[in-house]
């Protein structure tokens, strides 16, 4: 269980990083067309979107590593 205080793990961030930047385009698209230029095919953008939400979800949600020694 995390305690109070405790520092938030780099793939945790990179996992809400990956959130925002999937959903952007299917939340707002005209706002990231304009950050990333024009495009396409739009469907192919959205569900390229919904892929990296889907591994930053993953991320989130993966339980902390067990605590211990590690076995090589």
């Amino acid at each position: 269980m995390r305690g109070v205080g405790r520092p938030i793990g780099p793939l945790r961030v990179l996992g809400g990083y990956y959130v925002a930047s999937g959903l952007w385009p299917i939340a707002h698209y005209r706002s990231f067309e304009a950050v990333t230029g024009p495009k396409h095919d739009r469907w192919l953008v959205q569900a390229f979107g919904l892929l990296i939400a889907a591994i930053g979800g993953t991320l989130l949600t993966d339980p902390e590593p067990p605590t211990g020694s590690v076995r090589r």
